[in-house]
Parts: structure tokens; sequence; C-alpha cells
């Protein structure tokens, strides 16, 4: 970041020597030099980085560089070479909403944009500049109003009308989005088209309605704002066009450019027509009765977890325009506190949704439910001190909580969202924003309205967070009153203390309301009123414009007096809000003059940023008409301004008056001043009948304004009625329906006794009835258990018998299993023998082989060794003989296993027979499962007992099977040494090799013949246990 900075600031420094250079010496060298030091700075300020850091920097220099780019902008005789780069680095630079601002309202670069975009026109070589200029101007105008009697506007509105009648096609899309950003909210634009004698205004909005389906979503919602913004204050085009078959069209297509046009400015454009559109009453009768209302703002509602922190604030500030008609506010109620009335989101969901481990992590899921996202934004730790995103997310809070608190069961719905938004109070990195802090103390208090939430909030909230926020404001922004109202203190720091006052009081104002709940907070208020430092707060309230810090402040002045229950009037409250509005009126008027008259203050005026700089643009056309008229009187003015008028008319007494903004006292004023300019008096009698009109005119003022009070007033005062008369309907019904059910469930009470006592009487007479028929069937019963006790004794003396005959066939069975085990045993080490001989007969064949070579070789010798072949025949009658007396033996282990056979088979017809007359004793044994159980028990220890005499049976055959097999081994061994002492070549291989061959072939047999005595074992014993 710091490297970024560096190059940025070198980068500037760099475009300002050579922007100094080309003003003093405007040669091409010059100019190619500054174009090339535009180019790094283009490419400096296209990163998000340098983007971020363009606040921290040194201003001044800031503000020279605006200030050549303007000023090459503003020249007509400026080279096109130079104005191409000049318009790139604006576009790039006007993407941060300050910049905007600065370029817009210090600079008013507007009129000078348009008479650069009206001089590019004629040149088509330059269509790639005029497009940035288009997109400029376009980024600049829109949700700002432009005055139409500045330069060159006129001549921009007839390039853009007739772009948008030719209809071309790189052009029309910004052109479309700047004649909508100049034709919303601005009625002099808008007679202007209406009453041009250059085009057909018919012709224009039919053109507007050919671009209505195209695919591009811009055109389509720009042309559709342009459109609505020329026919709106027309009756007769809103007939014809806003009907019911068009409307739910339009609602269609709007609500869908939102959704799938998010984070783009496309979207923007669609929620600004949606906000006019909902101004006519015709489109909130319309909307309200739209089928697909519901389904539209919920996908809206969803939004809130797919876009960052300055996307999400601009979509609720768009739904809180919305929820204006009441149509929408309701289907936006509903569809966010849907999940919280029907059970499908927990108290820990919600805490969860506000814990600062998920804060770190500002992504949500697509699918995360609405009101944790509002959470989730409203908890939100930003990394600046002010949080803009979390103070809209809780206006918007707010509002749908004020709103569903009306309903019937707004109160048990919203008492689960106190534990999240108490946490969220109790937290100090939650509270270092004041003006956060100010939104959720109010959100809270507006849940407090309920006797249920109170208690809820008294149990979680204790009274050192409110005494310790109390603290915090009173010590940070700490300023006496005489200084706080004094007109020569800093914006900033009057607007610090008035929102920390705020804040104070409207702690104070929760305390009282709790204070029946939260322990030790009735003792702490009654210290904290006395305090010294809360008498600035106090003044500051009461003598606040607004109703609300006046009727917080008079409450607490009753509380601390002693008058517990107090509530002060809402006229009342209202006319020192008037009274106080006035004086506030005439000091910053006082505080603007001494600035004007004094020069010095012009010149530091100039170097504040970005407020009032040498382009300064104060014109009523730049602000939006409040409903209250600005109500300065205007000899006060005169005479703070130093105008010399009659004495007479410096003698009246000075009206006061309500006055809406601070930006129409200078509205007034340069209005004013372009009323002297014209119309100076040339003599008395003029000046006479001028100042009688504006008599006249100041009384008309203070009458409306007098009226506009008085409205305000009952409107807040119905409004609170209303609320009441809501709350007070919905508890009455309540109450009538409870009486209902309460009244049913008596008469339904009252008859279930009857039928009882009926019924308890017939099932009297019902239980003698039975008593007599069971006695009768006891007797009944007495005698057939005799008899099945006779017959039991008999079938437990067959079960004995039973089970005798099944003991021994377990032991039989026992026996089979131990001979199979080891025959398994025999097996597996006539298998090792098995592979050890084919190793070693592997290894003879390679010997073979070397001996075959050899034997070749050495032919001559062979032929001299025929002596030794009659002794190797001889030898060979020998082996002739041991493989017969191995035939012999491998003769009497077939007629073993042909015995083992015999066995078998018996042993399988007794299964067999066993298996029958188990079947036939099966139901015998179910009756005696019990016995049988006990008897299952010693069996279990008498097979435990042969299991351990049939391994040391098994031991023992094993041993004795190892020791005639080693015997065997050794009888081969001493025949193969035999062998090899007679003859070295000759007698190793005939006698060696065909000894082990007959041993391999005799083992193999041996093999074979335990593996058929093992499978015909395993399939006997496998169909024995099946059956048993």
């Amino acid at each position: 970041m710091e490297q970024a900075n560096c190059l940025s600031n070198e980068s500037l420094r760099e475009v300002l020597r050579a922007s100094s250079q080309y003003q003093h010496n405007p040669s091409p060298s010059q100019l190619c030099y500054l174009l090339k030091e535009l180019e790094a700075l283009q490419s400096v300020c296209s990163r998000s980085s340098t983007m971020r850091q363009i606040q921290s920097m040194d201003q001044i220099e800031w503000i020279e560089c605006l200030t050549f780019l303007v000023d090459v902008i503003r020249e007509k005789q400026s080279p096109l070479e130079l104005v191409r780069p000049v318009l790139k680095i604006l576009y790039t630079l006007a993407q941060g909403r300050n910049m905007q601002k600065l370029l817009y309202e210090t600079f008013n670069i507007c009129p000078l944009l348009a008479g650069q975009i009206v001089t590019l026109s004629s040149l088509a070589e330059e269509e790639s500049s005029l497009m940035e200029a288009l997109k400029l101007i376009q980024k600049l105008t829109y949700g700002r109003r432009v005055d139409y009697h500045q330069d060159n506007m006129e001549n921009l509105l007839k390039f853009l009308v007739d772009v948008v009648l030719a209809g071309t096609e790189p052009l029309i899309s910004p052109v479309l989005g700047t004649l909508a950003n100049l034709c919303r909210n601005n009625v002099l634009v808008q007679s202007a088209i209406k009453n041009s004698s250059q085009w057909s205004f018919k012709v224009l909005l039919k053109t507007l309605c050919t671009y209505f389906d195209n695919e591009n979503q811009m055109l389509v919602i720009s042309s559709l704002s342009t459109f609505t913004s020329l026919s709106m204050n027309d009756a007769e085009k809103q007939k014809a066009f806003f009907e019911s078959s068009n409307v739910e069209h339009i609602l269609q297509i709007i609500f869908m450019i939102m959704v799938n046009g998010f984070k783009t400015m496309t979207w923007k454009y669609a929620a600004d027509l949606l906000i006019d559109l909902l101004r006519l009453p015709h489109m909130q009768v319309c909307i309200k009765r739209y089928r697909h209302l519901s389904k539209c703002m919920s996908e809206v509602l969803s939004l809130l977890a797919m876009g960052s922190e300055e996307i999400v604030a601009e979509l609720f500030q768009v739904l809180l325009s919305l929820c204006s008609a009441p149509a929408v506010r309701q289907t936006v109620n509903v569809v966010l506190f849907s999940s919280l009335s029907q059970g499908r989101l927990s108290v820990q969901s919600l805490l969860d949704s506000v814990h600062c481990e998920q804060q770190q992590q500002q992504t949500l899921s697509a699918g995360t439910d609405p009101l944790l996202c509002c959470l989730h934004w409203a908890a939100l730790v930003s990394r600046g001190s002010n949080s803009r995103v979390s103070c809209v997310a809780l206006d918007f809070l707010i509002d749908s909580c004020q709103d569903c608190m009306c309903g019937p069961d707004g109160a048990q719905t919203l008492v689960h969202l106190i534990p999240a938004l108490a946490d969220i109070l109790s937290r100090p990195e939650q509270t270092k924003c004041t003006d956060k802090l100010v939104r959720l103390i109010k959100l809270l208090s507006v849940l407090c309205s309920d006797k249920e939430n109170r208690e809820c909030l008294g149990g979680l909230l204790k009274q050192s967070v409110v005494s310790d926020l109390v603290e915090k404001q009173l010590t940070s922004s700490y300023i006496s009153y005489a200084a706080a109202t004094s007109p020569f203190l800093a914006d900033a720091d009057r607007d610090s203390k008035t929102t920390s006052g705020h804040c104070i009081l409207l702690l104070l104002d929760l305390g009282v309301r709790l204070r029946k709940y939260v322990r030790g907070i009735q003792e702490y208020l009654t210290k904290i009123l006395h305090d010294s430092r809360l008498l600035d707060v106090m003044a500051m309230g009461l003598t606040s414009s607004d109703q609300e810090h006046v009727g917080m402040a008079l409450r607490l002045v009753c509380f601390a007096m002693g008058a517990e229950e107090a509530q002060p009037d809402v006229v009342l409250c209202n006319s020192v809000a008037c009274l106080n509005n006035q004086k506030h009126q005439g000091q910053q008027l006082l505080h603007h003059s001494r600035q004007s008259a004094d020069p010095s203050n012009l010149s530091s005026s100039l170097g504040k940023i970005p407020m009032g700089g040498l382009y300064g643009m104060d014109n009523k056309e730049n602000h939006r008409p409040s409903p209250l008229c600005c109500s300065t009187p205007v000899s006060q003015v005169e005479n703070l301004m130093g105008r010399g008028f009659s004495h007479q008319h410096q003698q009246q007494p000075q009206q006061q008056q309500l006055s809406g903004k601070e930006g129409q006292h200078h509205s007034l004023e340069s209005l004013i001043e372009r009323m002297e300019a014209v119309m100076e008096p040339k003599d008395s009698k003029s000046a006479e009948v001028i100042e009688i009109f504006e008599h006249h005119i100041k009384a008309l003022q203070i009458k409306e304004e007098h009226l506009n009070n008085l409205l305000e007033a009952k409107a807040l005062a119905l409004t609170q009625a209303d609320r009441v008369i809501a709350q007070l309907r919905s508890r009455e019904a309540a109450h009538a329906t409870e009486m209902k059910k309460l009244q049913s469930i008596l008469k339904k009470s009252e008859g279930k006794i009857e039928s009882t006592v009926s019924q308890m009487n017939d099932l009297r007479i019902k239980s003698e009835q039975l008593k007599a028929q069971l006695d009768q069937q006891l007797q009944g019963k007495a005698d057939e258990i005799d008899t099945l006790q006779r017959k039991c004794s008999e079938l437990t003396e067959k079960c004995g018998e039973l089970q005798d005959k099944i003991t021994v066939a377990n032991q039989e069975k026992k026996s089979l299993s131990n001979m199979l085990e080891d025959l398994q045993k025999a097996h597996e080490t006539l298998k090792e023998q098995y592979t050890i001989s084919c190793g070693q007969s592997k290894q003879l064949e390679e010997e073979r082989k070397t001996l075959s070579k050899q034997l070749k070789e050495r032919d001559a010798a062979l032929q001299k060794s025929s002596s030794s072949l009659q002794t190797l025949h001889a030898k060979y009658k020998d082996t002739e003989k041991e493989r017969a007396e191995l035939e012999k033996e491998k003769d009497d282990i077939e007629a073993y296993v042909d015995k083992l056979r015999d066995q078998l088979s018996s042993s399988e017809n007794s299964c067999r027979l066993l298996q029958q007359r188990a079947g036939t004793l099966e139901g015998v044994n179910q009756e005696q499962g019990v016995k049988l159980d006990q008897q299952s028990k010693r069996i279990t220890e008498l097979e435990a007992e042969l299991e351990k005499h049939n391994q040391i049976v098994s031991f023992i055959t094993s041993m004795n099977l190892n020791t005639a097999l080693e015997k065997m081994d050794g009888d081969l061994v001493d025949q193969h040494g035999a062998n090899l002492k007679s003859s070295r070549f000759g007698g190793f291989f005939g006698t060696g090799l065909s000894g082990r061959w007959s041993r391999g072939s005799a083992l193999t047999q041996w093999h074979c013949a335990i593996m058929d005595l093992y499978d015909t074992l395993y399939r006997v014993n496998l169909g024995y246990f099946k059956k048993s």
C-alpha cells in the first residue's frame, strides 16, 4: 500500500510539473511530455489500491491536478490529443462517490462536459472520446438534478434527443442513460423536451417504446425511465400507458432486471424507476394487486447475501424507499419475518449471525435467510470510523419492526431479536460508531413498546452497559452548550455533539423504560440526571428542532423531578421544536452573512474539499424541493446583507419561521441576490411597492408554515394514535378469541361431565354383571389349570429323556470336529512340505540343465564310463524296489482313507437320524426352553472341557505324524547320500532325481487324499450345523 501511495504521489507531481510547463510554453515537445505523464497517471489510477488511497493523500495536489484537467475540458482550443487522456482519467477517478461529488459540486464540470460533447459530436473520427465523455456525464449526473439554464445544457439535450431518434448504435446506451438522469425529477428538462419545436414529442415516445424489447437491459431500463419521467405529469399518457395490463409487464421487467443485473448500474436504474412509479397513487393500487409481489420481494431480499458493503448499503436504501408504499412494506415485512414467525430460525442462529468470528468473513452464502443477512450487516464492524451499511441496515430494521409491532402477533415474533441486539449492544467494538449506536438504541426502543419485550431485554441488559455507554459519550465529545450553539463552531464538531447528545438522550430514555426490569438502573438514573455534565445535553435536547429530542428531554426532566409516568403532549413538543428551529435559522443566517461579508473567508473556503470551491454551484435546481418554503424574512436578509432600504422597513418586527434544510438558505439568498440585481428600484415609489409585496409574501409564508407545522403535529399524533389503536384492537381481538375459547372449553367440559356421570352408572351395572361372569370363568379355569399341570409333569419327564439323547449326540459331534481339526493340521504340514519339494525340484531342474551341457561336452568320457553305467543300473534296480515299497505304503494310506470315508458315511447317517429325532423334539423343546437354557450352560462347560481334551489328543497325533514324516525324510536322505558316494555325476543325477520324483508323486497323491477327506468332513459338518 505504501508503494502504491508513493507511485501515485510521484506520478501526480510529474503531471503537475508537466502541466505547468505546458501552460507556460505550449510546444509540441511539452505536449508529448504531458501526454506521457498523463498516460502514466491513468495506469496508476486504474488500480483499486490507488483509488482507496486517494482520500488519504495530500488533497491540495489532487485539487491542483483536477483543476488542470477541468481547465483542459473548459478550453475550447485544447488539442484533441490532450482531451482524450483527460477524459479517461476523469472517468477512472469518477468511480468513487466522493470524487463524483467533488467534480459535480465543487468544479461544476457538467456544463463543461456538455460543451465538450457537443464539440466532439461534430467530429466523426472522435467517436471513442465522445463515448468516454458520455459515460462520464452519465456517471456524474446519476442521482443529481442538473440546472437546465446552465451553459450548453440546451445543446446537450438536443444532441441526446437526436441520437435517440436516429438510433446510433454505439452511443445509444450512454445517451439514454444520460437522458434518463436529466429527465428524472427535473420539470424544466421535461417541459423543454415536450415544448421543443425541433422534434415531435410523440415520435420521441414511440422511439423510446421500440427499446422496451431490446436484449440490452440497460437500454430497456433507461428508455423506461425516460418514458416514465416524460409521461408522469400527463394524466392522459398515464391512463394510456400505465394500464393494468401494462403495469404487470412493467413490474415484471423491473424486478427481473433488479435481480439479474445486481451489482451493476442497471439495477440502480431499475430501483429508481420503481421508486418513481410508486409515487403515483394508481401504481400503488396496481402493485398491491400484483400477484408475484411476494416472490419478487423475496428475490430482492435474497440479494442482501450477494453483495459488498457499498452495494448492500444502496440496496437497503432502495428497500427503505420502496417501503414508503404500504403494499410493498407489508409484503417485505411478511417475507422478512416469516422464518421467525414459523419457527425456522432459533435464537441461537440469530446470535451466531452477529458474533465476531463470523463478521470477519463478510461474504454470505446465497441461501442465507434475509433476517440473518440484516443482522449480519447490522453487526458488521467496518474498517473506518463510520459504518454506512450497518446504519442503513439498522434503519431498515427499525422501519420494519415499527410496522410489525402494530400487528396482532408482532411482539411475540420480534421478541426473538432482542438477545441478538442486546449482544451487539454489550460488545465494545460494536459501539465505536455513534451513528450506529443511535440507530441500535432506536431499534431497541421500538421493540420495548411491549411489556414482554421489556422484560426480556431487562433480563439480558446490565446496568453497567448503559452506564459505560453514557460515560463514553459524555467524555468523548464534551462541548459546552454555549460553544455548541455558537455559529462559529465547525460543522463536524457541531454534528458530532448533536449526535452524542441524541445518543445520551436515547440511552437514558431506554433506561427509564427498563427501570423496573434492570437491577440498579433506577439508582443510576437518579444519580446521572443530577450530574452537571448532563445539563448541556438536556439543554440541547430542549432547544432542539427535532420533536423526538424535545419529547425525550421533557420526559427525563419529569423523571428527575419525580413524575415518573409523565408523558409530554405531542403538540407541546412540536411547538417547542418549531420555536427552536426558528432560533437556529437566525443563527445560521447570521453566520453565513458574516462569512460572505469577510473576503478572507472566501479565499479560505476555496481550500476546503469538497464543500464550496472555485466552481461551487449553489442553485435551486441542484436540490430537491422541500415541502416547506424558506421562512426567513426578506427584511432580515436584506439587513444582514447590508442592502440600503427604507428605515421604516428596517424597524419592522423580525418574523421567524421553520426551515427544512440548510441548502434552502443558500438557494433563497441566491434568488434574492438575482432579484435585487435585476429589479433594483430606480425611485422610492417602486421600492415601497416592493416592500409591501414582500410584507404580504412574508405573512403568507408565516401562515403556510404554521399550517404545515400544525399538519405535521396532527399527522404525528394521528400516526401514534393509529398505532395505539391498532395495538388495542389487536389486543381486544386476542382477548375476544381467548374468551371465546374459554367459553367453548367450559361448554365442552360441562357436556363431558354429564356424559361421564351417565357412563359411570352404566359401568357400575356392567361391573356387577362382569363379576358374576368372572367367578364362573375362574372356576372353569382352575379345572383347566389342574389338567395342564398333569400334562406338564409328563412333558418334563419326556424332556429329560430327550436331553440325555442330545448330550450323547453333542459328544459324537465334538469327536468328529476334533478329527476334522487334526486332518486340517496334517493338511497344512503336507502343504508346506509340498512347497519345499517344489522349490527343490526347480533347483534340480536348473542343475540338470547345467549337467546336460557338461554331458554333451564330455561324450568321450561317457563312453569310457560304460562300466560305471552297469553299476548304476544295479543301483537303479534298488531304487525301483524302494519305489515299490513306497507304492505299497501309499496303498495302505489309501485303504486307511477309505476306512475314514466309511466312518464319515456312517456318521452322516447317524446325523440324519439325529436330525429327524431333533425335528420331532422341536415342539417339545420350545415349551421346555427355560430348562434347556439351564442345561445349555452345563453343556457349554462340558464342551470347554472336551475342547481341552481334544486339543491334547490333536497335539499328540500331530507329534506322531511329524515323527513319522521325519523318519521317512531321513531314509530318503540316507539313500540319496549313498547314491552320491557311488558316482560323482551320473549317480547323483540318476538316483537323486528318480528318488525325489517318486517322493514327489507319493506326496501329491497323499495331498489329494487329504483334500478329499477334508471336503467330505466339511460338507457333513456344514449340513449338520444347518439342520441343528
